[in-house]
């Protein structure tokens, strides 16, 4: 049996993805005066950059010979899914900023509108999503219909979905409060890069060394987050990501503060 406490930490994570984002973007839009549409544009770009066209690549990339190479090797894996996120969000977010959010140009708080939508959207779509497909799961165990799903798959996705119920069974229940402090550190990390990035496309000159920074930061993050897993506890890795994340927010605040100081910035 999943236990009432785990199903009610479920419940809470599902709303507390929800009403995050939409308590920041209200937040800066009364803060700052920012334009909704580069909430609506971040979210937008998240979906079609991350969880589309990264998603296609990689199913092309892991059904080749080259794919079982990279599966096989932790540092090559760490490679390639941090450089994909990396190349993907920052290039989408890159062409968002500059093509559909032109005329929101003048203030630049929209970077952190565009970074509660990006980033709050990947808070929706991995945690809220997932913990209501967990308490489904967990209520058809509890319930005794875990049949309805198990007994119409057949070989390794019905060893896959039996797994699933097995370890929403195990799963220790305090461990279903880090996926909320996961996803407030990844916002924090994807406000930073929103911002550095929208510093590439406001500033004459300098947009590809910006760029190639967010996309560095973005690899490295994801990155770190390969060898990791397994080899230490998961409070452990919460911690190395909200230090980085932190780390993060302060770099681009202190090198965005400078830049933005110079009197040479301007939309292109």
């Amino acid at each position: 049996m999943v236990s009432t406490a785990s199903m009610a930490i479920m419940v809470f994570n599902m709303i507390f993805g929800i009403l995050v984002p939409i308590f920041l973007m209200l937040w800066i839009k009364k803060r700052y005066n920012a334009s909704i549409k580069a909430f609506l544009f971040g979210m937008l770009t998240m979906f079609v950059f991350a969880f589309i066209l990264e998603q296609l690549v990689h199913t092309v990339v892991f059904l080749s010979p080259l794919g079982e190479k990279i599966k096989a090797n932790k540092l090559a894996l760490a490679l390639y899914g941090g450089f994909a996120a990396g190349i993907f969000e920052e290039c989408g977010r890159f062409l968002c900023m500059k093509v559909m959010l032109k005329k929101e140009h003048d203030n630049p708080h929209n970077a952190l509108m565009y970074g509660a939508g990006h980033g709050g959207f990947e808070m929706v779509y991995l945690l809220t999503l997932t913990m209501f497909n967990n308490l489904f799961y967990s209520i058809l165990n509890n319930t005794g219909n875990a049949s309805l799903i198990t007994g119409v798959l057949e070989g390794e996705a019905k060893e896959q979905v039996e797994g699933i119920f097995t370890q929403l069974v195990e799963y220790p229940t305090w461990q279903f409060l880090l996926s909320p402090w996961e996803r407030v550190s990844a916002l924090i990390a994807q406000l930073a890069f929103s911002v550095l990035v929208w510093t590439a496309v406001v500033r004459k000159g300098k947009a590809t060394w910006f760029l190639l920074l967010a996309i560095l930061m973005h690899a490295l993050l994801d990155g770190i987050l390969v060898p990791l897993q397994g080899a230490v506890p998961l409070v452990v890795i919460e911690v190395i990501i909200t230090l980085v994340a932190i780390a993060y927010a302060f770099v681009v605040k202190c090198l965005c503060a400078v830049k933005n100081g110079d009197n040479t910035q301007g939309g292109q």
